[in-house]
C-alpha cells in the first residue's frame, strides 16, 4: 500500500521525496522486514510512529506500528523528530488510523489483517520502554548494523618461564553479527533470540612432557600431542545473558604439524630442539561440541564510568577430544568497561563476540579494566592424556578435578582491544609435579 509522505519543509529540494513505503508489521517480523527494506534503493534506516489509541474493526483498542523508508540523503540536522503524535522521522505527515482508512483500506479482510498486526504490535515492547521515560516522544527502531571483528589469540607458557605441558596455542577468528546462514539453527534453539554472532576459527595447540630433551619420553610424563582444528560458533546475547555453541573439527597427531612448528619456532628464538616428537599421539580426527552460558551483573558504578561487574560462567564440552564440565566466573573492575561478556581461553569458547556498540555518541572512546577469575573443571575424557581412541599410544592417568585461576587486564581504544591474562592451571595427571602456568594474549579489531 502506498500513501503520500510530505517532505519536511526545511529540507533542500534535492532531498524531497514524494512517495514513501508504509509497512505494518506483525509481532516477530522485525528481522524479516529489515531484510526486505534493505533491498529498497536509498534505504538507510526505518523509524516508527508513536503509539495511539484508536478503534479498529470491532472497536478493539490497538497500537499502530508504521514504518517509513528514510532516504540516505535526508540526514540534515533539520530532520529532528518532534512530539507530534504519529510524526515519522524527517516528515511532517502524521499517519493515523483514519488516514489509512481514508486511503482506501475498506475491505473487511484487510481490516482484519490490520487489526491483527496492530493488536500484535511489533513495537509494543519498545513502546512500553518509551512510555516509562517519555510518553510523548515518538518511537524509533533502527535496522541492526552488521559488525565484523578479527582476533588473534596466543597462549604460551613462555610467559611463565617454562616449556612443558600445555606449551603453546594459537587461534585466529573472524566474526560477524546480524543475520547469517545459521539463523535457522538459532531460531530452533530455545535461547536463539537476541543479538547473533557467527564465528569462524582456525587454531593449533601443542602439549609436551616436562623434559623435552629426552629422545624417548618418560612413560609417566605427559605425551607429546598436537592439534590442528577449525571451528564454527554461534553466539547469542540478550540483555545480561550470553549463550554460545561451537563445533570443532580437525586432527590430532603428526598431521597437526605441531612437531615442525615447535622446532621451527625454537630455531628462530635460538632455543634447544625438542627430541621426543616421534612418540606423539597417532593421527586421529577430532569432533567436539562446546556449549557455554554466561551472565553479567553490574555490582557498582555506571556503564560509561567506573564500574564493577561479575560474570558467572558455565561450560560443557562433548566429543572425542574433551568431555568435561566447567563452572566458575570472572570479576572485573575499571573505567568504561566494554559491553561484552568478558574473556575466554582456547580451552573454552576460544573467542567471544565483539562488544555491543554504545548508542551514545558522546561515550568515551577508550576503556580499561582489570579482571580475575576462577573455575573448576570436571574432566571425564582428555584425548591428549588418555591417548588415541582406536590405537595404542602413550597415555597417563588423568586427574578428574582440575582447578584453574586467572588475572589480567584489557584496554580498548576505539576499534582495537588488547587483553592479557596470566593463567594458573591445576595438575592434570597423576604424578604431575607442579601446576601449569601460561599467558594468554589477545588482539581484536572491530570493523
Amino acid at each position: 500500500m502506498r500513501l503520500p509522505c510530505k517532505p519536511h519543509k526545511n529540507l533542500p529540494p534535492v532531498n524531497r521525496l514524494t512517495p514513501c513505503e508504509v509497512t505494518m508489521l506483525r509481532k516477530g517480523n522485525a528481522s524479516f522486514a529489515a531484510k526486505r527494506l534493505r533491498r529498497v534503493p536509498g534505504f538507510a534506516g526505518f523509524h516508527a510512529g508513536q503509539r495511539e489509541s484508536c478503534c479498529a474493526p470491532r472497536r478493539a483498542p490497538c497500537a499502530i506500528s508504521i514504518l517509513c523508508i528514510r532516504p540516505r540523503m535526508a540526514t540534515s540536522k533539520t530532520m529532528q523528530p518532534t512530539n507530534t503524535a504519529g510524526v515519522l522521522y524527517g516528515w511532517e505527515k502524521a499517519v493515523r488510523m483514519k488516514d489509512i482508512l481514508d486511503a482506501g483500506v475498506r475491505h473487511e479482510s484487510l481490516k482484519f489483517l490490520m487489526a491483527g498486526a496492530v493488536a500484535g504490535g511489533l513495537m509494543l515492547p519498545a513502546v512500553n520502554a518509551v512510555e516509562a521515560t517519555n510518553t510523548t516522544a515518538p518511537m524509533e527502531v533502527r535496522a541492526e548494523l552488521r559488525q565484523w571483528s578479527f582476533a588473534v589469540r596466543w597462549e604460551n607458557d613462555t610467559f611463565g618461564g617454562t616449556d612443558q605441558y600445555y606449551t603453546d596455542g594459537v587461534s585466529l577468528s573472524l566474526m560477524h553479527t546480524g543475520s547469517s546462514w545459521l539463523d535457522p539453527v538459532a531460531d530452533w534453539l530455545p535461547w536463539g533470540s537476541g543479538r547473533r554472532t557467527v564465528g569462524y576459527e582456525a587454531g593449533q595447540i601443542m602439549v609436551t612432557p616436562s623434559d623435552t630433551t629426552r629422545p624417548i619420553p618418560d612413560s609417566n610424563d605427559r605425551p607429546y600431542a598436537g592439534i590442528l582444528s577449525v571451528g564454527l560458533s554461534l553466539h547469542v546475547e540478550r540483555d545480561n545473558r550470553y549463550n554460545g555453541l561451537k563445533f570443532i573439527t580437525g586432527v590430532v597427531g603428526p598431521w597437526s604439524l605441531a612437531d615442525e612448528t615447535q622446532k621451527q619456532v625454537h630455531r628462530w628464538v635460538g632455543s634447544g630442539q625438542p627430541q621426543g616428537w616421534d612418540y606423539q599421539l597417532h593421527n586421529e580426527p577430532i569432533f567436539n561440541l562446546v556449549y557455554e552460558h554466561r551472565r553479567k551483573y553490574r555490582l557498582l558504578g555506571e556503564p560509561q564510568g567506573f564500574a564493577v561487574e561479575a560474570l558467572p560462567v558455565g561450560n560443557v564440552m562433548l566429543g572425542n577430544l574433551l568431555v568435561q564440565g566447567q563452572i566458575g566466573g570472572q570479576f572485573r573492575f575499571g573505567y568504561n568497561i566494554l559491553d561484552d561478556f568478558g574473556t575466554t581461553l582456547m580451552r573454552g569458547m576460544g573467542h567471544l563476540p565483539p562488544p555491543r556498540p554504545s548508542a551514545d555518541a558522546a561515550a568515551p572512546k577508550w576503556g580499561a579494566y582489570f579482571f580475575g577469575g576462577v573455575n573448576a573443571n570436571l574432566v571425564l575424557h582428555n584425548l591428549t592424556l588418555d591417548g588415541n581412541t582406536w590405537k595404542d599410544s602413550p597415555s597417563v592417568d588423568k586427574e578428574w578435578f582440575v582447578p584453574a585461576a586467572e588475572v589480567g587486564m584489557a584496554v580498548a581504544i576505539r576499534r582495537f582491544t588488547v587483553a592479557f591474562a596470566y593463567v594458573f592451571w591445576g595438575k592434570e595427571f597423576e604424578g604431575q609435579p607442579e601446576n601449569s602456568e601460561f599467558g594468554a594474549f589477545t588482539v581484536s579489531y572491530v570493523f
